[in-house]
């Protein structure tokens, strides 16, 4: 019999044996390409050449039989065990089921192209690191985090030559890795951005609510944010990882600016040192200052100077130095460059400009910039003023020690009435479906919450100014003074900083009210129900919320001896607002969780107060009243007594009336809490507690010549 050719050379050469087939690894077989590799332990080539570890399943597992004849060999002989061929004890991963595998769940740090296969675990959707893994082997969440980012986000850094981004981006195979120069380590940013307002599986796990669900159901989805943390959290490593790898801190050029902006907002989100974000920040610093130093030729000087970069670089500094109790950054040198030579003056804009806008002899965006562009000069000031990190061998300065407050105030009162002046002008050019509606509202509601903001810096720069004179008068030992002469330096600064706590406590309680407000109007946008709007838009008032929940908790309603327009009812509607709103802050964010709970546990105290006045007869109700009168009115009956209150004229008729409100938690009404109404609900309002702290009345104790008055109570001794 005639051999055939391939019999003949396999006859002369043994060494040539039929090539052996291997099983497809996981990564071709969901890509459904061919899979080559050299032998069964080695990975193969197309992993390789992507850096990713190959792994396989092995054969995959035949469907289960049943049947009624197979249930009685089961009976009769007991349930079989499978039998894995000898081919399949080889594979680089240890036969788990139909599965994939991931690197050990309970590890802090990975890499998907280092592990050891002898740690893997099966991989299940409700481990972070799979659902991350899955994911890059499809290659569609990258693309999908990217849109998310700029489809959530009104206000963001610029990216300059976004077409030449997104076509690299294309070429890669929507892979960040494979793109080349700073592309890829913005697509890292960009993708960890957008997993806090994605609800795709990879991000949250199965069973995650759309957003059409989160707009129209008002539930808590605190439970979401906390799935999501643990997946963004790798994400931003992953972005860090990429700039550190790619010398974002070292290269001075407009990309490297933009990333390390972006970076720092996500490193510093929820810090409360304000430390993690520094080393970004100053980096981004130092960039801009080489790239418009004199001897520089860089055309990129032109995109950064008076452009949107430079305008984002000096507000993000201004903000975050003066939430951070620190002096900005930027010295008043850079600001002018950063803004641009030929930038319009910083005083607020007049009726002629708005006048001059509409006509369109100015562009119309110039009197909304420049309002926003005071209210940062306004914050920048007061930065400076109460920065804590001064030098140690120089004395510390009084913040508070001339007419700073007056001229602030005075200040705020004329930029808040421009911004509704602003409001009724410019409204009137636009029509509400159009984006450049949404741009001039998010502008005035931008601006709005700068006068906020700062209110916020002076009350807690007036709290800490308390405190530490406090410390000090602890620390030292007061003589005994003629009384000719009057009070101590530190009675006078204590008496004054107390009439500046009064003013400044009116004016947060304003702020808090219009805030709860125009956060639940602002809930139709999807930024703002999500955490986006928040952090990428008005981040300078995330670190705010707490401070502005629990003020609008404890303003007095007119049942607890308050102001007469502001009743019980209206406070409960007030704080369901606000709750609404952190509610679905929580899909976004896990660190809001804190808030809620306080927030529902006030809700449900003022509720059941309410439920108890209404047992109460009108008579003890007016004693009740009267009682609490007294207890608000009685700390100015000295000469050092606080001066007549004088508020911000906030908007917040206009956004409490504009629109039909109603209290999302109607059904929550007449709840009891438990061990508190049991026997006598008609004789419990009387103990509603008052304002005043234990804390306030040591405060006031001291200023009567360092002792305390007559039967004066100073609570329980500990």
């Amino acid at each position: 019999m005639r051999k055939s050719p391939l019999e003949v050379t396999r006859d002369r050469n043994p060494s040539i044996m039929k090539r052996e087939v291997y099983f497809s690894c996981d990564s071709c077989k969901l890509r459904r390409v061919r899979c080559e590799r050299a032998s069964e332990d080695r990975g193969c080539l197309k992993c390789i050449q992507k850096g990713i570890h190959c792994t396989t399943a092995g054969p995959k597992e035949k469907k289960s039989r049943s049947g009624k004849r197979i249930e009685q060999a089961k009976a009769l002989f007991g349930p079989g065990r499978r039998i894995i061929a000898a081919s399949s004890q080889s594979s680089l991963v240890p036969y788990a089921g139909t599965g994939l595998t991931t690197p050990s769940c309970h590890r802090d740090t990975y890499d998907m192209r280092g592990f050891d296969s002898t740690v893997a675990l099966p991989l299940t959707m409700d481990s972070p690191n799979a659902r991350l893994s899955v994911a890059e082997i499809v290659g569609t969440l990258s693309s999908h985090l990217i849109a998310e980012y700029f489809r959530t986000t009104h206000y963001r850094p610029p990216l300059y030559r976004w077409k030449d981004f997104h076509e690299q981006f294309e070429d890669a195979g929507r892979r960040p890795e494979q793109m080349s120069g700073m592309g890829g380590v913005l697509a890292h940013a960009l993708i960890a951005y957008g997993a806090y307002a994605s609800n795709a599986p990879a991000i949250l796990g199965p069973g995650a609510p759309t957003m059409t669900k989160i707009e129209a159901e008002e539930v808590d989805f605190i439970h979401w944010g906390r799935e999501r943390a643990a997946v963004s959290k790798r994400l931003v490593d992953r972005a860090v990882q990429a700039a550190d790898e790619h010398g974002v801190y070292r290269k001075e050029c407009n990309e490297s600016i933009v990333i390390l902006l972006l970076l720092e907002m996500l490193v510093d989100h929820g810090d409360a040192s304000g430390r993690k974000g520094r080393p970004f920040r100053t980096a981004a610093v130092e960039h801009a200052r080489t790239l418009y130093d004199e001897d520089s030729t860089s055309d990129e000087y032109a995109e950064l100077q008076g452009g949107g970069l430079g305008w984002h670089l000096y507000t993000r500094d201004t903000v975050q130095a003066a939430v951070a109790g620190r002096a900005p950054r930027l010295q008043d040198e850079d600001v002018q460059r950063l803004r641009g030579v030929r930038s319009w003056p910083i005083d607020l804009p007049t009726m002629e400009e708005f006048s001059k806008a509409l006509s369109g002899d100015i562009l119309i965006w110039i009197p909304v910039i420049r309002i926003w562009d005071h209210v940062s000069q306004i914050i920048r000031q007061l930065a400076i003023r109460m920065a804590t990190d001064a030098p140690a061998l120089e004395p510390p300065n009084d913040p508070f020690a001339d007419d700073l407050m007056r001229e602030l105030y005075r200040d705020l009162d004329e930029t808040e009435q421009c911004v509704r002046s602003m409001q009724a002008q410019l409204s009137q050019h636009f029509v509400v479906e159009q984006p450049s509606y949404t741009f001039l509202q998010f502008y005035c509601n931008t601006s709005s919450l700068g006068c906020a903001l700062v209110v916020f810096l002076v009350h807690r720069g007036i709290n800490q100014e308390l405190q530490r004179l406090n410390e000090r008068l602890n620390y030292a030992h007061l003589e005994s003074l003629d009384p000719g002469h009057g009070l101590s330096e530190h009675e006078e600064r204590r008496a004054k900083l107390l009439q500046l706590k009064h003013e400044v406590d009116g004016r947060m309680q304003k702020c808090a009210r219009w805030m709860a407000a125009t956060l639940w109007a602002m809930q139709n946008a999807l930024s703002s129900r999500t955490g986006m709007g928040i952090m990428v838009g008005i981040t300078m008032m995330y670190e705010t919320f707490p401070m502005f929940a629990e003020v609008l908790c404890t303003v007095p309603s007119t049942e607890e001896g308050g102001s007469e327009d502001f009743p019980l009812e209206t406070k409960i509607q007030e704080i369901g607002w606000l709750l609404s709103t952190y509610r679905s802050l929580g899909w976004s964010w896990a660190d809001m969780a804190d808030s809620i709970q306080y927030l529902e546990e006030q809700h449900q105290r003022f509720v059941a107060i309410r439920s108890a006045i209404c047992l109460t007869p009108p008579q003890s109700w007016g004693q009740m009243s009267a009682y609490s009168t007294i207890l608000y009115t009685s700390q100015a009956s000295t000469s050092f007594g606080p001066p007549a209150l004088t508020t911000i004229p906030f908007n917040t008729e206009a956004a409490m009336s504009s629109t039909p409100l109603s209290d999302p938690f109607t059904g929550t009404y007449g709840l009891t809490i438990p061990g508190q109404y049991a026997n006598g609900p008609a004789a419990e309002p009387v103990s509603i507690p008052s304002p005043t702290s234990y804390d306030d009345l040591q405060q006031w104790a001291s200023v009567f010549d360092d002792q305390p008055p007559p039967n004066w109570d100073f609570g329980q001794s500990q």
